[in-house]
């Protein structure tokens, strides 16, 4: 019997099409809409800027200086480097040429800022230049204030503006590599595939209840146990979903060249794990649910969907807004769990919470699996 479902499992087209062709698919358009985006926002290579002084004044003799100390790096290659050029004109020609360098240009002019930009430039380099701009300012006015109002309290605000205080610690051990946020699309599509595979689950009851299909009726008069046949058709099943997973992540990691991370076995583990949670929910969702086969896939599917929404694959920071809102959402709503799961076991050296998860979604697939056992055993019919 166990031949006879793991076949019926790798014919059913539909299957195949939303838990392996869909979620590929849909991940490809992800790589062609965000592709390597996250290194071009974040990059923190080297910054190549000017300073045109239109008119000379302390203000801008100072930020010269400024600029100058900042393109000098005792510990290595500066991240920002000064360039000359003559006039504004020149500036111009030089942000609007593509082979050029430089990615921005400070124009001073008395105790007044511009900052010119290269087209199409890095995101790092808007946000850089207006930090070292702003800071600037903000220095220079407290400065000049404190001159006019108690000179002798100069040095020691001077001073204190040198220096670098750390206020808080980053501890770069908690990442086993760096956090990219678009990661989070590919990892909630993951998810999405294996809880499509509830249809799965659903088709499990579908093979042991005769009032749903013929094969079914088939089944119930035959001199075969119950209990053999109802594992048999789960764990049939179980073999498919975890060679589809297997593909995924075989997909993510070395044609999307998404990493799963240093704990990359425990994160097989947890999608192994998912795969049979999905599944026991699904025989939980045809127990339960009204209507044919079709029907009940239908009805199970589109609370998939909504599961998978409410995690944020299409809005990304929609849990944390549900977290400020209604917290008991996320901690019921199954696609939430895993994400979070997956993502904190690819990003942090934590092997702690896969047991946490792992635990979790054990207990409760092997109580869904208890439940549709004894539920479809004790199944009895009048007649056929």
């Amino acid at each position: 019997m166990f031949k006879y479902y793991l076949l019926k499992s790798i014919r059913e087209t539909q299957f195949w099409f939303w838990s392996l062709v869909f979620p590929l698919a849909l991940m490809t358009c992800f790589q062609v809409a965000f592709g390597n985006i996250y290194e071009m926002e974040n990059s923190i290579s080297q910054i190549n800027v000017a300073i045109i002084v239109d008119q000379e004044s302390m203000y801008s003799e100072n930020f010269e200086m400024t600029v100058d100390s900042l393109s000098e790096n005792d510990k290595g290659e500066p991240f920002l480097v000064k360039q000359d050029v003559a006039n504004i004109e020149e500036a111009h020609e030089l942000l609007l040429d593509e082979k050029s360098d430089l990615d921005a240009v400070f124009v001073v002019d008395g105790e007044n800022m511009e900052i010119l930009l290269k087209k199409d430039g890095r995101t790092t380099v808007t946000m850089v230049t207006k930090t070292i701009a702003n800071a600037y300012q903000s220095n220079y006015s407290i400065i000049m204030d404190a001159y006019s109002t108690d000179p002798s309290s100069v040095p020691a605000i001077i001073e204190s503006i040198s220096e670098d205080i750390e206020y808080t610690t980053y501890n770069d051990g908690i990442y086993t590599r760096s956090p990219d946020n678009y990661e989070w699309y590919y990892i909630s599509t993951i998810i999405m595939a294996l809880l499509f595979n509830v249809t799965l689950g659903i088709g499990v009851v579908s093979d042991t209840r005769a009032d749903i299909s013929v094969g079914a009726m088939r089944v119930s008069v035959s001199p075969a146990r119950k209990l053999k046949l109802i594992l048999s058709a789960f764990f049939s099943r179980v073999i498919c979903v975890w060679i589809l997973s297997g593909i995924h992540l075989l997909v993510l990691n070395f044609v999307f060249k998404i990493s799963l991370g240093k704990n990359w076995i425990l994160v097989v583990l947890f999608v192994m794990l998912a795969d049979v949670f999905a599944l026991a929910i699904g025989q939980i969702f045809g127990l339960f649910m009204k209507g044919s086969l079709s029907q009940r896939e239908n009805k199970a599917t589109g609370i998939v969907m909504v599961s998978v929404f409410l995690s944020g694959e299409m809005v990304s920071n929609l849990p944390g807004i549900i977290e400020a809102k209604f917290p008991i959402l996320n901690a019921i709503n199954p696609a939430t769990i895993l994400n979070m799961g997956m993502y904190r076991l690819i990003y942090f050296d934590q092997p702690y919470d896969f047991f946490i998860s792992a635990g979790k979604i054990l207990v409760v697939s092997l109580l869904c699996l208890v439940i549709s056992v004894i539920m479809l055993r004790r199944e009895k019919y009048a007649s056929l």
